[in-house]
């Protein structure tokens, strides 16, 4: 039951889900043009609900697909970025994981054009606002 009432999510991926790396989704928060005050109450609750049913999967030992593994995992560590190191990254995404090693390798002077759709993509950010003061793996 909690199975088939989530698939009536996912059969509407564009409206819950954003696409992302490895087949993932992250989950659809907003929608251009609208403050978020202006979101319908239908909207939150549909999306409380989906947040819900997220949960009751999990406690039944099932990862609610398309969600990234590591999304949960962030959850139980406190969404303490630290926590993901190289090789839970790889586990689940072996593509990111090597995309960050080149984008690592290419350091603070490198070449940072191959990585643009990467942080596009799937962080909505330009590969230039990012830092590499910061220690991922």
């Amino acid at each position: 039951m909690l199975f088939s009432a989530f698939t009536k999510y996912t059969q509407q991926f564009s409206a819950y889900f954003n696409p992302r790396a490895d087949s993932r989704a992250a989950l659809q928060t907003s929608r251009s043009g609208i403050h978020a005050r202006f979101i319908p109450e239908a909207r939150l609750r549909a999306v409380k609900v989906l947040g819900a049913l997220c949960a009751l999967l999990l406690i039944s030992g099932i990862c609610p697909d398309p969600f990234s593994p590591l999304l949960f995992y962030l959850i139980v560590f406190d969404f303490d970025l630290g926590s993901l190191d190289r090789d839970i990254v790889g586990e689940w995404h072996p593509e990111l994981r090597q995309s960050l090693d080149d984008w690592l390798t290419a350091g603070p002077q490198g070449d940072t054009s191959p990585f643009r759709s990467l942080f596009c993509s799937y962080l909505n950010m330009d590969v230039s606002e990012m830092s590499f003061s910061v220690t991922f793996f």
